[in-house]
Formats: structure tokens, C-alpha cells, sequence
């Protein structure tokens, strides 16, 4: 994006999906285990002053160990990141995908005729 002198762009992302499922602990471990998916979907990206656009649909997980004392807490927590992680994965495919694409240049206005 940098080569082709973009500096901004327009997203629109829509959470599709947000589970949070706990599970036993596994063999000789203690704690619990949460897992947290999310599922993002770009509805919009484009460049301004331009007639692309796209979309795309982003998936992120996070599986932690947690106690039942701290559970609200550590689940928030672990909530908060699954999200950021999501969003990010989205903003760099869109930041990938524009820079794969030549924005159309503005037409040159004709050189004036000497006389």
C-alpha cells in the first residue's frame, strides 16, 4: 500500500459468532478448560474515492486453562482476546487484499496547447 500511496481505508466488520464452551479438564490436569470462538465477517472494505470493495470471513479461537474461583475474570479476559486476535487477522487480510489491488488513477487533463 505504501508503493501505491494509500493512506486510508474504509472497514465494516460484522461479528457473525461469539461462543465461549467449557470443558472438563484433561487427564491429570487440574483446571478447566474455556474455549472462545469467534467468527468476523468483513462486510466492506474499500478505498475512498473508488468502486472497490470485498468481503471475507475471519475465525478466531482461544482455548485457556482456568480456575472456577477466577472464572468471570480470566473468561473476560480471555474473551477480550479472542476479539482483538479476531479483528486483527481481519484488518491485515483487508490490508493485504487492498495492497494486491492498483487503485484506478484520476484521468490526466490534456496538455494546453502552446501558441
Amino acid at each position: 500500500m505504501t508503493k501505491q500511496k494509500l493512506h486510508d481505508f474504509d472497514i465494516t466488520i460484522q461479528m457473525e459468532n461469539f461462543k465461549q464452551k467449557m470443558k472438563n479438564p484433561h487427564p491429570k490436569k487440574q483446571l478447566k478448560q474455556l474455549t472462545i470462538n469467534i467468527q468476523l465477517i468483513i462486510l466492506n472494505t474499500t478505498i475512498p474515492n473508488t468502486k472497490l470493495t470485498f468481503e471475507d470471513h475471519n475465525k478466531a479461537s482461544i482455548e485457556a486453562e482456568i480456575s472456577e474461583k477466577k472464572m468471570a475474570a480470566n473468561s473476560a479476559m480471555a474473551s477480550k482476546a479472542a476479539l482483538k486476535s479476531a479483528v486483527k487477522q481481519a484488518v491485515e487480510q483487508a490490508v493485504v487484499k487492498l495492497g494486491a489491488v492498483t487503485p484506478p488513477t484520476a484521468p490526466k487533463k490534456p496538455a494546453k496547447k502552446k501558441s
